[in-house]
């Protein structure tokens, strides 16, 4: 059983060494969606942010927009800081170069470039994970019908 165990964390871990050596660089050091980024303090979202307590991850607090329905904000408890912003169904915001939802997969190509790793998810999605190994950045796009669906940025 031991054995099983070991070779199971062994597969695991070398799944994740290859996912992370595989996903060409990028820079994303100046990312944002609207005008949140990354480890921002979570004091930044105290007024136009609602908590939501049903989205429950440990360590993790999630906060939805009032103003932006659509944009999710994802604060580590411990440091108080901005780890990841969502965005779904919401065409009023964009990333720092401008893309937003609905937008084309070839827009966004054209101006992030071709260094992504290419993934199929369900529901005829598909997704395109953008990574900055520097900085420890990541930024996902999901497409469904060849148009953004949804942005991820998150600390990687």
């Amino acid at each position: 059983m031991v054995i099983i165990i070991t070779l199971l964390f062994v597969c695991i871990a070398g799944m994740m060494i290859y996912n992370y050596c595989t996903t060409p660089d990028n820079d994303l050091s100046q990312e944002k969606i609207g005008n949140y980024t990354l480890h921002q303090h979570r004091n930044a979202l105290l007024e136009k942010f609602k908590k939501d307590d049903t989205a429950a991850v440990e360590g993790k607090s999630f906060y939805r927009s009032k103003d932006y329905p659509g944009l999710i904000i994802r604060v580590s408890n411990k440091k108080q800081q901005i780890n990841a912003i969502m965005l779904y169904s919401n065409k009023n915001l964009y990333t720092a170069r401008n893309i937003t939802i609905g937008d084309s997969r070839d827009k966004v190509v054209e101006t992030y470039g071709d260094t992504y790793k290419k993934s199929f998810l369900n529901n005829k999605q598909t997704q395109y994970h953008y990574m900055d190994k520097e900085n420890h950045i990541g930024m996902k796009f999901v497409f469904k019908n060849d148009r953004v669906n949804r942005i991820e940025l998150f600390n990687a």
